[in-house]
Protein backbone atom coordinates (compact mmCIF):
# COMPACT_ATOMS: atom_id res chain seq x y z
CA UNK A 1 0.00 0.00 0.00
CA UNK A 2 2.66 2.21 0.95
CA UNK A 3 4.40 1.80 -2.36
CA UNK A 4 1.26 2.52 -4.07
CA UNK A 5 1.36 5.96 -2.41
CA UNK A 6 5.07 6.91 -3.10
CA UNK A 7 4.18 5.75 -6.62
CA UNK A 8 1.05 8.10 -6.58
CA UNK A 9 3.31 10.77 -5.36
CA UNK A 10 5.79 10.62 -7.80
CA UNK A 11 3.20 10.81 -10.62
CA UNK A 12 1.98 14.21 -9.28
CA UNK A 13 5.03 15.01 -8.71
CA UNK A 14 6.18 14.48 -12.61
CA UNK A 15 2.40 15.88 -13.61
CA UNK A 16 3.59 19.26 -11.90
CA UNK A 17 7.31 19.41 -13.29
CA UNK A 18 5.43 18.51 -16.79
CA UNK A 19 3.21 21.67 -16.15
CA UNK A 20 6.07 24.04 -15.50
CA UNK A 21 8.22 23.02 -18.50
CA UNK A 22 4.95 23.32 -20.46
CA UNK A 23 4.43 27.09 -18.74
CA UNK A 24 7.97 28.07 -19.15
CA UNK A 25 8.16 26.70 -22.89
CA UNK A 26 5.01 28.61 -23.46
CA UNK A 27 6.56 31.90 -21.97
CA UNK A 28 9.61 31.59 -23.79
CA UNK A 29 7.59 31.24 -27.13
CA UNK A 30 6.06 34.03 -26.27
CA UNK A 31 9.07 35.85 -25.38
CA UNK A 32 10.66 34.81 -28.74
CA UNK A 33 7.18 36.21 -31.00
CA UNK A 34 7.63 39.35 -28.89
CA UNK A 35 11.02 39.73 -30.15
CA UNK A 36 10.54 38.74 -33.23
CA UNK A 37 7.30 41.23 -33.77
CA UNK A 38 9.16 44.29 -32.36
CA UNK A 39 12.19 43.52 -35.01
CA UNK A 40 9.72 43.25 -38.00
CA UNK A 41 8.11 46.51 -36.50
CA UNK A 42 11.34 48.11 -36.57
CA UNK A 43 12.77 46.63 -40.09
CA UNK A 44 9.38 48.35 -41.37
CA UNK A 45 9.73 51.44 -39.49
CA UNK A 46 13.23 51.69 -41.11
CA UNK A 47 11.85 50.67 -44.60
CA UNK A 48 9.55 53.52 -44.56
CA UNK A 49 11.77 56.45 -42.98
CA UNK A 50 14.08 55.10 -46.12
CA UNK A 51 11.23 56.17 -48.27
CA UNK A 52 11.18 59.42 -47.06
CA UNK A 53 13.00 62.03 -45.57
CA UNK A 54 13.09 61.27 -41.75
CA UNK A 55 15.89 61.19 -39.27
CA UNK A 56 16.43 57.65 -39.11
CA UNK A 57 18.19 56.99 -35.33
CA UNK A 58 16.15 54.85 -32.64
CA UNK A 59 15.80 57.84 -30.33
CA UNK A 60 13.69 58.89 -32.42
CA UNK A 61 11.15 55.64 -32.88
CA UNK A 62 8.59 56.50 -30.14
CA UNK A 63 7.85 59.88 -31.48
CA UNK A 64 7.65 58.91 -34.86
CA UNK A 65 4.59 56.60 -33.78
CA UNK A 66 3.00 59.08 -31.36
CA UNK A 67 3.18 61.67 -34.41
CA UNK A 68 1.12 58.88 -36.52
CA UNK A 69 -1.14 58.49 -33.55
CA UNK A 70 -2.10 62.15 -33.86
CA UNK A 71 -2.89 62.75 -37.38
CA UNK A 72 -4.48 59.27 -37.72
CA UNK A 73 -6.91 60.72 -34.47
CA UNK A 74 -5.79 58.00 -32.13
CA UNK A 75 -4.13 60.56 -29.29
CA UNK A 76 -5.61 63.87 -29.31
CA UNK A 77 -2.14 65.07 -28.72
CA UNK A 78 1.70 64.74 -28.22
CA UNK A 79 4.40 66.36 -26.00
CA UNK A 80 8.00 66.35 -27.35
CA UNK A 81 11.03 67.64 -25.08
CA UNK A 82 14.46 67.24 -25.67
CA UNK A 83 17.61 70.03 -25.87
CA UNK A 84 17.80 72.39 -28.55
CA UNK A 85 19.04 71.44 -31.86
CA UNK A 86 18.47 67.62 -31.83
CA UNK A 87 15.84 68.04 -34.82
CA UNK A 88 12.58 67.95 -33.06
CA UNK A 89 11.21 70.03 -35.35
CA UNK A 90 12.72 69.11 -38.33
CA UNK A 91 11.55 65.58 -38.05
CA UNK A 92 8.17 66.63 -36.87
CA UNK A 93 7.34 68.60 -39.92
CA UNK A 94 9.06 65.99 -42.09
CA UNK A 95 6.75 63.29 -40.79
CA UNK A 96 3.47 65.15 -41.51
CA UNK A 97 4.50 66.32 -44.88
CA UNK A 98 5.82 62.76 -45.77
CA UNK A 99 2.16 62.11 -44.89
CA UNK A 100 0.31 64.41 -46.89
CA UNK A 101 -1.13 65.92 -43.15
CA UNK A 102 -3.14 69.20 -43.09
CA UNK A 103 -1.13 71.18 -40.53
CA UNK A 104 -0.74 74.59 -39.15
CA UNK A 105 2.66 76.07 -37.38
CA UNK A 106 2.83 78.43 -34.67
CA UNK A 107 6.46 79.36 -32.82
CA UNK A 108 5.45 82.82 -31.10
CA UNK A 109 2.24 84.03 -29.39
CA UNK A 110 0.56 87.49 -28.35
CA UNK A 111 -2.09 87.24 -26.80
CA UNK A 112 -4.85 84.91 -24.78
CA UNK A 113 -7.49 85.98 -27.83
CA UNK A 114 -5.28 85.82 -31.23
CA UNK A 115 -4.39 82.18 -29.99
CA UNK A 116 -7.85 81.39 -29.06
CA UNK A 117 -8.41 82.55 -32.69
CA UNK A 118 -6.04 80.62 -34.28
CA UNK A 119 -6.70 77.97 -32.50
CA UNK A 120 -10.63 78.40 -34.21
CA UNK A 121 -9.17 78.40 -37.29
CA UNK A 122 -7.20 75.49 -37.22
CA UNK A 123 -9.62 73.67 -35.28
CA UNK A 124 -9.89 70.36 -37.55
CA UNK A 125 -5.92 70.72 -38.34
CA UNK A 126 -2.78 69.16 -36.66
CA UNK A 127 -1.59 72.08 -34.96
CA UNK A 128 2.22 72.40 -34.19
CA UNK A 129 2.99 74.45 -31.64
CA UNK A 130 6.88 74.95 -31.64
CA UNK A 131 9.02 76.58 -28.65
CA UNK A 132 6.45 78.29 -26.54
CA UNK A 133 6.40 76.93 -23.09
CA UNK A 134 5.62 79.43 -21.04
CA UNK A 135 2.33 79.56 -22.77
CA UNK A 136 1.86 75.93 -21.66
CA UNK A 137 2.13 77.57 -18.03
CA UNK A 138 -0.08 80.23 -18.05
CA UNK A 139 -3.44 80.50 -16.31
CA UNK A 140 -4.78 82.12 -19.37
CA UNK A 141 -3.46 80.27 -22.51
CA UNK A 142 -3.47 76.88 -21.09
CA UNK A 143 -7.41 76.36 -20.22
CA UNK A 144 -7.70 76.52 -24.22
CA UNK A 145 -5.14 73.72 -24.75
CA UNK A 146 -6.56 71.46 -21.90
CA UNK A 147 -9.79 71.98 -24.04
CA UNK A 148 -8.48 70.80 -27.25
CA UNK A 149 -6.87 67.79 -25.65
CA UNK A 150 -9.30 66.25 -23.65
CA UNK A 151 -13.43 66.00 -23.99
CA UNK A 152 -16.20 65.81 -21.13
CA UNK A 153 -19.49 63.95 -21.24
CA UNK A 154 -20.75 60.90 -22.52
CA UNK A 155 -19.27 61.88 -26.35
CA UNK A 156 -16.01 63.18 -25.02
CA UNK A 157 -16.36 66.23 -27.27
CA UNK A 158 -13.53 69.21 -27.05
CA UNK A 159 -15.21 71.91 -26.69
CA UNK A 160 -13.02 74.96 -26.43
CA UNK A 161 -14.76 78.52 -24.58
CA UNK A 162 -13.97 81.62 -24.88
CA UNK A 163 -16.02 83.45 -21.79
CA UNK A 164 -16.84 87.00 -22.70
CA UNK A 165 -19.21 89.44 -23.82
CA UNK A 166 -17.85 91.06 -26.81
CA UNK A 167 -18.06 88.89 -30.32
CA UNK A 168 -14.65 88.54 -31.41
CA UNK A 169 -13.60 89.56 -34.89
CA UNK A 170 -10.98 88.14 -37.40
CA UNK A 171 -9.86 89.59 -40.70
CA UNK A 172 -10.25 85.99 -42.58
CA UNK A 173 -13.06 84.26 -41.70
CA UNK A 174 -15.17 87.63 -39.73
CA UNK A 175 -17.02 87.07 -36.20
CA UNK A 176 -15.57 84.44 -34.28
CA UNK A 177 -17.86 82.22 -32.18
CA UNK A 178 -17.34 81.91 -28.32
CA UNK A 179 -17.38 78.15 -28.29
CA UNK A 180 -16.52 75.81 -31.04
CA UNK A 181 -15.54 72.39 -31.09
CA UNK A 182 -12.05 70.55 -31.55
CA UNK A 183 -11.43 67.84 -34.54
CA UNK A 184 -7.88 68.02 -34.72
CA UNK A 185 -4.79 67.76 -32.66
CA UNK A 186 -1.71 68.96 -30.87
CA UNK A 187 1.86 68.80 -30.99
CA UNK A 188 3.94 70.25 -28.52
CA UNK A 189 7.68 70.70 -29.00
CA UNK A 190 9.78 72.24 -26.67
CA UNK A 191 13.76 72.37 -25.46
CA UNK A 192 12.07 71.94 -21.53
CA UNK A 193 8.83 72.12 -19.87
CA UNK A 194 8.41 72.78 -15.83
CA UNK A 195 6.52 69.29 -15.05
CA UNK A 196 5.79 70.61 -11.35
CA UNK A 197 4.07 73.68 -12.79
CA UNK A 198 0.11 72.87 -12.19
CA UNK A 199 -1.04 73.67 -15.60
CA UNK A 200 1.37 71.40 -17.14
CA UNK A 201 1.26 68.35 -15.29
CA UNK A 202 -2.89 69.12 -16.75
CA UNK A 203 -1.92 69.07 -20.20
CA UNK A 204 0.71 66.29 -20.20
CA UNK A 205 -1.45 64.33 -18.19
CA UNK A 206 -4.44 64.46 -21.39
CA UNK A 207 -1.34 63.34 -24.30
CA UNK A 208 1.43 61.37 -24.67
CA UNK A 209 5.03 62.42 -23.69
CA UNK A 210 8.33 61.78 -24.65
CA UNK A 211 11.49 63.14 -23.82
CA UNK A 212 14.03 62.48 -26.03
CA UNK A 213 17.62 62.09 -24.61
CA UNK A 214 20.70 62.53 -27.22
CA UNK A 215 24.05 62.61 -25.94
CA UNK A 216 26.89 63.36 -28.57
CA UNK A 217 27.08 59.91 -30.19
CA UNK A 218 23.81 59.59 -31.25
CA UNK A 219 23.89 63.75 -32.25
CA UNK A 220 27.19 63.09 -34.70
CA UNK A 221 25.07 60.09 -36.56
CA UNK A 222 22.01 62.68 -36.56
CA UNK A 223 24.51 64.90 -38.27
CA UNK A 224 25.62 62.58 -41.07
CA UNK A 225 22.01 61.90 -42.17
CA UNK A 226 21.54 65.40 -42.21
CA UNK A 227 24.96 66.14 -43.98
CA UNK A 228 24.31 63.08 -46.61
CA UNK A 229 21.18 65.42 -47.97
CA UNK A 230 21.11 68.32 -50.15
CA UNK A 231 21.99 71.71 -48.99
CA UNK A 232 21.93 75.00 -50.93
CA UNK A 233 24.79 75.09 -53.41
CA UNK A 234 27.46 73.04 -50.92
CA UNK A 235 28.42 69.38 -52.94
CA UNK A 236 28.06 66.11 -50.68
CA UNK A 237 32.09 66.29 -51.12
CA UNK A 238 31.39 69.75 -49.25
CA UNK A 239 28.91 68.87 -46.52
CA UNK A 240 31.09 65.73 -45.78
CA UNK A 241 34.00 67.64 -45.92
CA UNK A 242 32.06 70.10 -43.07
CA UNK A 243 31.13 66.83 -41.14
CA UNK A 244 34.06 65.78 -40.68
CA UNK A 245 35.44 68.14 -39.21
CA UNK A 246 32.86 68.98 -36.72
CA UNK A 247 33.24 64.83 -35.60
CA UNK A 248 36.87 65.18 -35.39
CA UNK A 249 37.28 68.49 -33.41
CA UNK A 250 34.49 68.67 -31.42
CA UNK A 251 33.25 65.15 -30.33
CA UNK A 252 32.46 66.52 -26.71
CA UNK A 253 31.44 70.20 -27.64
CA UNK A 254 28.45 71.15 -25.03
CA UNK A 255 27.15 73.02 -28.35
CA UNK A 256 26.97 69.68 -31.02
CA UNK A 257 23.74 69.70 -32.58
CA UNK A 258 21.84 70.32 -36.09
CA UNK A 259 21.92 73.65 -35.78
CA UNK A 260 25.50 73.56 -35.32
CA UNK A 261 26.12 71.43 -38.72
CA UNK A 262 23.82 74.21 -40.58
CA UNK A 263 25.64 77.39 -39.29
CA UNK A 264 29.09 75.47 -39.84
CA UNK A 265 27.78 74.91 -43.91
CA UNK A 266 26.57 78.36 -43.96
CA UNK A 267 30.41 79.38 -42.64
CA UNK A 268 31.40 77.14 -45.53
CA UNK A 269 29.16 78.79 -47.79
CA UNK A 270 30.64 82.02 -47.25
CA UNK A 271 33.92 81.41 -47.21
CA UNK A 272 33.55 79.86 -50.98
CA UNK A 273 32.58 83.08 -51.73
CA UNK A 274 35.43 85.42 -50.66
CA UNK A 275 38.18 86.20 -53.57
CA UNK A 276 40.75 83.73 -51.98
CA UNK A 277 43.11 80.71 -52.46
CA UNK A 278 41.51 77.66 -51.18
CA UNK A 279 43.62 77.44 -48.31
CA UNK A 280 42.35 80.79 -47.12
CA UNK A 281 39.02 80.00 -47.73
CA UNK A 282 39.64 76.60 -45.71
CA UNK A 283 41.17 78.53 -42.75
CA UNK A 284 38.19 81.15 -42.42
CA UNK A 285 35.50 78.41 -42.08
CA UNK A 286 36.98 76.74 -39.76
CA UNK A 287 38.01 79.60 -37.59
CA UNK A 288 34.70 80.99 -37.44
CA UNK A 289 33.44 77.24 -36.67
CA UNK A 290 36.27 77.58 -33.69
CA UNK A 291 34.69 80.61 -32.85
CA UNK A 292 31.09 79.34 -32.60
CA UNK A 293 31.73 75.96 -30.59
CA UNK A 294 32.24 75.42 -27.39
CA UNK A 295 34.21 72.74 -26.18
CA UNK A 296 33.45 70.47 -23.04
CA UNK A 297 37.29 70.75 -21.52
CA UNK A 298 36.54 68.94 -18.62
CA UNK A 299 36.27 65.86 -20.32
CA UNK A 300 40.03 66.94 -21.91
CA UNK A 301 41.22 67.22 -18.25
CA UNK A 302 39.61 64.12 -17.35
CA UNK A 303 41.07 61.82 -20.11
CA UNK A 304 44.24 63.51 -18.70
CA UNK A 305 43.91 62.50 -15.25
CA UNK A 306 42.77 59.35 -15.87
CA UNK A 307 46.16 58.01 -17.69
CA UNK A 308 48.56 59.82 -15.16
CA UNK A 309 50.33 57.39 -13.21
CA UNK A 310 51.31 60.06 -10.72
CA UNK A 311 47.50 60.07 -9.59
CA UNK A 312 47.21 56.35 -8.15
CA UNK A 313 44.49 56.98 -6.22
CA UNK A 314 40.91 57.80 -6.82
CA UNK A 315 40.51 60.75 -3.79
CA UNK A 316 44.00 62.16 -5.80
CA UNK A 317 42.24 62.12 -9.31
CA UNK A 318 39.32 63.66 -7.35
CA UNK A 319 41.03 66.33 -5.90
CA UNK A 320 43.34 66.98 -9.01
CA UNK A 321 40.14 67.52 -11.36
CA UNK A 322 38.61 69.31 -8.89
CA UNK A 323 41.76 71.86 -9.04
CA UNK A 324 41.62 72.14 -12.69
CA UNK A 325 38.25 72.51 -13.43
CA UNK A 326 36.67 74.19 -10.35
CA UNK A 327 34.04 71.83 -10.63
CA UNK A 328 33.23 70.18 -7.19
CA UNK A 329 31.20 66.91 -6.03
CA UNK A 330 31.90 63.61 -6.15
CA UNK A 331 28.99 62.77 -8.62
CA UNK A 332 30.02 65.50 -11.02
CA UNK A 333 33.78 63.96 -11.22
CA UNK A 334 32.00 60.15 -11.64
CA UNK A 335 29.76 61.72 -14.22
CA UNK A 336 33.00 63.10 -16.25
CA UNK A 337 35.23 59.98 -15.48
CA UNK A 338 31.95 57.42 -16.70
CA UNK A 339 31.61 59.84 -19.80
CA UNK A 340 35.65 59.26 -20.45
CA UNK A 341 35.06 55.44 -19.69
CA UNK A 342 32.04 55.15 -22.18
CA UNK A 343 34.51 56.91 -25.32
CA UNK A 344 37.33 55.06 -24.53
CA UNK A 345 34.91 51.59 -25.00
CA UNK A 346 33.41 53.16 -28.14
CA UNK A 347 37.03 53.85 -29.70
CA UNK A 348 38.24 50.53 -28.69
Amino acid sequence: MKKEEEQTVEKKEEHIKDEKELIKEEKERELTKAKEQEALIQQRWKEDIQKGDIIQRPAYFEMQHYINMVFKRQSTGVAITSRGGTGKTYTTLNILEKNGVDYAYIDSYSTPTAFYIWLFKNKDKIKVIDDVSKLLESEKFSPFLKAVLWGVGGDNCRKVCYNSTKNLDDPEVGIVPNEFEETGGCIILANKVNENNLHVDAILSRINYIRLEINNEEMLKNMEFVANKPYRKLIQEERTEVYDYLKEHFRNSVDLNLRTLIKAFNFYEYAKSQESNEGKKKELWQRLVLKMIKQDDSVAIMEQIMSNPNLPTEKEKMEEFERMTGRKGRATFYRYKSKVQADIGKSA
